[in-house]
């Protein structure tokens, strides 16, 4: 018989695994800041607490160098460092928020400070995921099931660098978790990620219908109005940093054509062809690989009576369609080999297919041990 693992043991064994990623990287295994977004942002949060803002030095080296080549090779040259403000002032063009949010820890403990950080929201979330799953199955998960949550699943390959893909899947989840106890609060996380990315709000669309349980107009209202504080907030926030309520700093990013700089939307690129190409890749990819890093995924296929016949089967669903319209999205976008460990840009997909697929185990097991009785039940 598989034991059960209660919520005190699973959060010393989610500790325990995390700290090993965190010494490793503390004793020089991994970078805690590799080239790439994560050292853009760091640097900026460094610089701020210098007394400076979203602004380096360095851009204007870059944007000098970028005009030459530009010049000497008669081509566009495209970059993906700065934006121009709305002042033309080149700024940071990855989230600002995350800078802003990596200073303090910065301050307190260096290059330690943003291991902390992310060893904490990679301990955060899953403790929020194992609350989720006890809530959806009604009792204490098997031990079967925390140890997949924990080694099964690639959050803590992100224990180690502030990944702003891992705020965005703690803030969702979180989001998520509160929506019947706390819908304001819980409005208010689902639509913070927007900060982060564009994009990182579609999931809250999905997740308003997730649960038909409990959730009266007044619920639904006041989750409504988190949506809209936020919305208010980072259309403010736009037209102070970009010049427009609906600009972003991808639109802002400048060209370098001939020397001179226009501006160019991040040349990005969706298509069907891209979607329907290289799936060994996708899938299995030591980079990108979606199931490679998620052995989770593969229980899937116990989930199959829950989405038929159990009463969970409509917030089941909401997950599978909400991860699965992200998974479609990123993997048409030419830039999806750009990712780490399971595609960081699915983060939030493999926390909601994960919780599917433990459900499908525990309603396995729970069916496994009333067999004797001749009685088939599904999770409540």
């Amino acid at each position: 018989m598989i034991s059960q693992v209660s919520c005190n043991y699973f959060k010393i064994i989610s500790l325990l695994v995390i700290s090993a990623f965190v010494i490793t990287a503390l004793a020089g295994a991994y970078s805690v800041t590799p080239e790439g977004p994560v050292q853009e942002i760091y640097l900026c949060a460094l610089n701020i607490l210098n007394g400076g803002d979203f602004s380096l030095p360095e851009y204007e080296k870059y944007h000098q160098l970028f005009s030459q080549m530009s010049m000497r090779d008669n081509s566009a040259v495209w970059q993906d460092i700065y934006s121009l403000d709305s002042n033309g002032q080149r700024v940071l063009k990855h989230p600002h928020l995350m800078a802003l949010i990596l200073v303090p820890f910065l301050y307190l403990g260096g290059t330690a400070g943003l291991v902390f950080f992310s060893a904490m929201c990679v301990w955060w979330l899953l403790q929020i995921l194992y609350c989720m799953l006890t809530k959806l199955i009604g009792r204490t998960p098997s031990s079967l099931s925390a140890y997949l949550l924990v080694a099964g699943t690639p959050f803590v390959f992100y224990a180690y660098s502030p990944s702003y893909d891992l705020l965005i899947v703690l803030l969702s989840i979180a989001g998520l978790f509160l929506m019947l106890e706390k819908p304001l609060v819980a409005g208010i996380l689902l639509g913070l990620p927007v900060f982060l990315r564009p994009i990182a709000i579609i999931p809250a669309l999905f997740f308003l219908l997730a649960s038909q349980r409990g959730r009266g107009v007044s619920r639904k209202i006041q989750l409504l109005v988190g949506l809209a504080l936020v919305g208010c907030a980072y259309s403010a926030y736009n037209y102070y940093c970009w010049g427009s309520p609906l600009a972003s700093p991808h639109q802002r990013m400048p060209l370098y054509v001939n020397g001179e700089v226009v501006f160019n939307p991040s040349p990005t690129s969706f298509s069907l062809a891209i979607l329907l190409s290289d799936w060994p890749s996708k899938l299995f990819g030591f980079e990108g690989g979606f199931l490679i890093y998620n052995v989770t995924l593969f229980c899937l296929v116990f989930s199959l009576p829950d989405l038929i016949k159990s009463p969970l089967r409509r917030e089941l669903w909401c997950y599978i369609v909400a991860a699965l319209f992200s998974f479609l999205l990123v993997y048409s976008y030419e830039g999806w080999k750009a990712t780490l460990y399971g595609s960081r840009y699915l983060l939030v997909s493999h926390a909601l297919l994960s919780l599917v697929a433990l459900v499908g185990i525990e309603s396995f097991l729970e069916r496994n041990r009333l067999l004797s009785t001749n009685k088939i039940v599904y999770l409540k």
